[in-house]
């Protein structure tokens, strides 16, 4: 598994729409169902992998630009080495965008709480 950074989410109940009665809450990576903290990306602040580098660049950010993260939960994401390219259909390696400092503190202390299955495109 390889770091991806942190981000900062709002949690919310499963959607109605969702047909999974197990599911409780969802806490997603992608910003569909569980909101960033904010629209970062205006701001250019993010890492290589969209992420950010610790939760002190979250907290930096939200005060400078007056952001309220009560009601969120900060999480930190891993990602198996290798993703799936559906026009090659084959597995290949992938690296952090060079554009951004990718320098990722990683936490002291986690803890597991589930996968999700995301797609990315540019």
């Amino acid at each position: 598994m390889i770091d991806l950074g942190y981000m900062a989410k709002h949690i919310v109940t499963r959607p109605d729409w969702l047909d999974t009665p197990n599911v409780q809450n969802v806490c997603a990576v992608s910003r569909c169902v569980s909101a960033d903290f904010c629209d970062y990306i205006n701001f250019w602040k993010h890492n290589g992998y969209w992420f950010f580098n610790s939760p002190r660049d979250i907290q930096v950010l939200s005060a400078a630009n007056d952001v309220d993260l009560s009601g969120t939960t900060l999480f930190f994401y891993k990602a198996h080495s290798l993703q799936y390219d559906a026009d090659s259909q084959s597995w290949e390696s992938f690296t952090a965008h060079d554009a951004f400092l990718t320098s990722i503190i990683p936490p002291q202390k986690s803890r597991f709480l589930g996968f999700d299955i995301v797609t990315y495109s540019v």
